[in-house]
């Protein structure tokens, strides 16, 4: 099948805002000119920052697809299916497969004439640190997460370590031994959020980590 990527240029900003917001002006604006100096600003369309932004985006775009013809699958809502053509969406990124290039090539001007705007970017190759690798002798897809785990590994100062098969200490999460709390030059839910799409193996690890994420947060609600 065809394949392509698409990224769409300040995605939240493209919605239209359905009840009114002010702000504050934005540092450095002058408002000696304009009211007693307690003027504020209206928005127009949606924007970053606002913690109704992605729901905005969300229905925005996706009114879009359900209008040309795609239905959401009932696993995953953010894959969208239409005869031979699936579209994964991500925020926005978005990933497109069919059957037809001419396909992909109408959606995309159906996308545009109707304001959206986006960029190509080729090939589906890679999503959200997964990559993908065609074999066409074997008529295979292969999904790999080599390049984002290198990104964690030099995050964290562990390109050295050593390999070990076993993806998790049989031992429960404790405190360290001596007492020290720790201190990270990165976030550390970022890096524990790998996603184990592509290496089941990982998942129960993946989620002992996320329920130390919660204690942290609850010891130092309760020390502070």
């Amino acid at each position: 099948w065809y394949t392509c990527s698409i990224d769409f240029s300040n995605a939240f900003v493209q919605a239209v805002l359905e009840e009114p917001v002010w702000i504050h002006l934005p540092r450095g604006f002058n408002s000696s000119r304009v009211g007693n100096g307690k003027t504020c600003l209206r928005l127009c369309r949606s924007l970053y920052g606002l913690s109704i932004a992605p729901k905005l985006w969300y229905e925005h775009l996706f009114a879009f697809f359900i209008n040309d013809g795609f239905k959401p699958c009932d696993e995953d809502k953010c894959l969208l299916i239409k005869h031979e053509m699936l579209i994964i969406l991500d925020v926005d990124d978005g990933g497109i497969s069919a059957r037809r290039k001419s396909d992909v090539d109408e959606l995309l001007e159906r996308l545009e004439r109707s304001n959206f705007k986006l960029t190509r970017e080729g090939s589906f190759s890679e999503f959200l640190g997964i990559k993908f690798e065609k074999d066409p002798a074997s008529k295979t897809i292969t999904l790999s997460q080599q390049g984002l785990i290198k990104k964690i590994l030099e995050a964290t100062n562990m390109t050295d370590c050593n390999p070990n098969w076993i993806p998790a200490s049989p031992k429960c999460l404790g405190s360290d031994p001596d007492g020290e709390p720790m201190v990270e030059a990165w976030s550390y839910p970022s890096i524990v959020s790998l996603s184990s799409n592509t290496r089941p193996e990982l998942a129960f690890a993946v989620s002992r980590l996320h329920a130390s994420i919660s204690l942290r947060k609850r010891i130092t609600q309760r020390q502070s």
